[in-house]
């Protein structure tokens, strides 16, 4: 009798556990499926080569434990509708030389279309997520490789009972880590209407070993001027862009632009201090006053960042902020 109720209770168990992954599969399954409606008149009905990105934490900007559970999820519902393609197996060394070869810095709507051709994969299929009470509000984005233009967006809620119990979504960062993240984004201004986007070629929270080489692109909604600053793992503060940073350079909207420019090879070296980096972005739709002579920002502290973010900036300025990590190591 103990025998049988043993086996009934086995047999329940895996019930509920089959179950709850059905039920997330088909929540993942209808906004995949909306990406793939949108982009139909993109693809003339042939199969679009994708990867899947990282999936990452909205906030922090780096992925959890969670984020190879919904990868890999994602993976085999996105597989009936792409071919997909490894991260692991793309070139981005090659692409991006190819890329600036042919383009220089700037990307605008006419050319972005191309840049997938040199990196072999037509699209990125990109997540974020915020951590809610009862459900995971995961974003999901189809964007152009590199360039990071997006094509189509779908957005759902996970019921975070139709998820593995101990999901950890939150990134494996230390507290200080954390605490620097919130200083920077608890500045950002909130306006729609203006935007400022910023990434890494390889994307947000990937990975760069000493010796690889990294770009930076930035993209703005409107007519403005842009300061990119660099915190690197040691919380020394960097002017990045424009360089020297007591320049005014007018930027265009809509474009990408990359930097370095052919200035410096397009690239940097990965070299020490290895570690979490953050690129933060600002920009104003008046040119910045108090410019400074130095690229030395100073080091990382909460009122640096406030004066970081805040000085120059006129009074009846429009701004926007956008931030983005990455990691490297030896």
């Amino acid at each position: 009798m103990f025998r049988y109720f043993l086996l009934m209770l086995i047999g329940w168990v895996a019930t509920i556990g089959s179950t709850s992954a059905a039920t997330l599969n088909e929540q993942l399954q209808k906004p995949i499926q909306e990406l793939v409606a949108r982009i139909q008149d993109k693809t003339n009905g042939k199969s679009w080569r994708i990867a899947v990105d990282k999936i990452i934490h909205a906030q922090y900007k780096s992925p959890s434990p969670a984020s190879d559970y919904l990868r890999s999820k994602i993976e085999l519902i996105a597989q009936d509708h792409f071919t997909l393609i490894s991260r692991d197996s793309l070139d981005f060394e090659k692409a991006r030389r190819e890329i600036h070869t042919t383009y220089g810095d700037e990307f605008d709507e006419d050319t972005r279309v191309d840049v997938g051709q040199f990196l072999g994969c037509d699209a990125f299929l990109k997540g974020t997520y915020y951590i809610l009470t009862d459900h995971v509000s995961l974003t999901l984005e189809l964007v152009i490789p590199m360039t990071m233009k997006k094509l189509a967006l779908a957005e759902i809620d996970l019921s975070k009972k139709t998820l593995p119990k101990g999901l950890s979504f939150l990134p494996n960062v230390s507290s200080s880590e954390k605490d620097k993240i919130l200083d920077i984004v608890g500045q950002r201004p909130n306006n729609s209407s203006f935007q400022i986007e910023v990434w890494p070629d390889r994307g947000n929270g990937e990975i760069y070993k000493k010796g690889e080489h990294l770009s930076l692109y930035f993209r703005t909604s409107q007519d403005c001027y842009v300061r990119l600053f660099h915190i690197s793992p040691t919380d020394s503060i960097q002017y990045l862009f424009p360089e020297p940073p007591d320049q005014k350079i007018r930027i265009e909207a809509n474009k990408t632009y990359s930097i370095p420019d052919e200035n410096y090879g397009y690239a940097w070296p990965i070299q020490a201090p290895f570690g979490i980096d953050h690129i933060v972005a600002i920009a104003s739709t008046k040119p910045f006053e108090d410019l400074p002579q130095t690229t030395d920002v100073g080091i990382y502290t909460k009122e640096n960042t406030q004066t970081m973010l805040t000085r120059g900036i006129g009074k009846q300025a429009k701004t926007a902020q956008a931030t983005c990590v990455f990691t490297t190591v030896e």
